[in-house]
């Protein structure tokens, strides 16, 4: 059946799982909805994307403009360390957005992604005037994006409502690459996507009728919201709950798994394999960790990482040695190869050294690493930003390095 305004909250607020391909792969969606095709139930499809919105506690929805909030120190920080990088390889930077990694070199990509489109589309006079973009992007992120759930079976969602300026349409394009579900609402006309958009991410659902805009929040008051399964759709039940049903057969399966392993690092090591299969095809020998990296533009690392994580858990009580007389287990097989006197030595050491560096940056290393606070909890309590912790951190952790040497 084809998306329109009407039914898109149903699919949309389906799990990942139900929403998976034969291949077992998931795409978000990116839906522009243009124009009015039911004036008369408008506000209700308004006001049922609305409630959804709010029951899940997992969408950013922009009502006409992105709002720039944050602190001009961090803003002010943001531009003068974009002086020092290079900016169109962001994948590579030190920024830190979000704890979780994966997440982060989703963020960093996704940027990546935007800043050559932007730089090629727009008349950027200078190199301040595009870090002053590139600063608003960062900036949008982390008031926006930052304390979004992202680790559920539900995927986070943006909704755009209203007229759009050309800076916020490469924002909710980088929102879609960071895997959001993207759906941009006007009633009445479409503006600039045509012009911005080549790669054709995005799929435009033109309707003849036209509405004027008003507000989002001003539309919803005046609808009334539909709940999930609709016989006016004209759908049989079969439509509706077998996808539902699946995709928790699916999402039961890998979620009461030994040890459960991350959406994101399966996707990456079944593209390893795939490319590991082929080159052995091509080539005749095991493709090295180094090529596989540079074909698919991740860090070496992350290739052992992700194939290590699809390894099935033993168990240190799992025999591996049995000649008739007693069991040999995987734990006595395990040697404990730990320098008491080098751990001595690194403690007296580190010690010393913590002695000699400001007070400053002993207090920030002690509550990030030995308490175990995160840098926004800390910044809070110090009453800094938190750009400012992760670089004072940075620094502490490059002094004591120094003087352990």
């Amino acid at each position: 059946m084809a998306i329109n305004l009407k039914n898109i909250t149903m699919y949309m607020f389906r799990t990942i799982y139900e929403r998976e391909d034969t291949y077992n792969k998931f795409k978000p969606y990116f839906y522009r909805f243009i124009g009015v095709e039911d004036s008369s139930n408008y506000d209700n499809y308004i006001k049922t994307i609305q409630n959804k919105c709010l029951e899940e506690d997992k969408c950013i929805i922009f009502d006409g403009y992105i709002p720039l909030s944050g602190e001009m120190e961090l803003i002010q920080y943001i531009f003068n360390e974009l002086a020092f990088m290079d900016v169109y390889k962001m994948s590579s930077q030190e920024i830190t957005i979000f704890e979780e990694f994966e997440i982060n070199l989703k963020f960093l990509k996704a940027l990546e992604y935007v800043i050559p489109m932007a730089c090629n589309k727009e008349n950027f006079f200078n190199d301040n005037v595009r870090n002053n973009f590139i600063t608003k992007l960062i900036v949008w992120t982390y008031t926006y994006a930052k304390n979004i759930k992202y680790d559920s079976s539900i995927n986070p969602k943006c909704i755009y409502y209203g007229n759009i300026e050309r800076h916020e349409i490469y924002f909710l394009i980088m929102l879609y690459k960071m895997g959001y579900d993207v759906i941009y609402i006007n009633p009445l006309k479409e503006e600039f996507w045509s012009e911005i958009e080549e790669d054709r991410l995005s799929e435009c659902i033109k309707s003849m009728g036209i509405l004027s805009i008003e507000s989002f929040n001003e539309r919803a008051s005046k609808g009334k919201a539909i709940d999930n399964f609709d016989l006016s759709y004209g759908l049989k039940l079969s439509t509706y709950a077998v996808p539902l049903i699946v995709g928790e057969i699916k999402r039961y399966l890998r979620d009461n798994t030994a040890v459960r392993i991350s959406r994101s690092t399966k996707d990456l090591a079944y593209k390893i394999i795939k490319f590991k299969e082929q080159y052995l095809s091509d080539y005749g020998v095991e493709a090295p960790a180094n090529v596989i990296a540079e074909a698919l533009n991740i860090p070496e690392y992350l290739v052992g990482y992700a194939m290590d994580a699809m390894r099935d858990p033993a168990s240190i009580f799992e025999p591996i040695y049995n000649d008739g007389g007693d069991t040999i287990y995987l734990f006595d097989q395990i040697a404990d190869v730990k320098d008491k006197n080098s751990d001595k030595d690194m403690i007296i050491s580190l010690r010393r050294a913590l002695l000699k560096i400001k007070e400053r940056e002993k207090n920030i290393l002690l509550q990030r690493f030995m308490i175990g606070k995160t840098q926004m909890e800390i910044a809070d309590e110090l009453g800094i930003s938190q750009a400012q912790v992760s670089r004072l951190a940075k620094s502490a952790i490059e002094n004591v390095r120094k003087l352990i040497k």
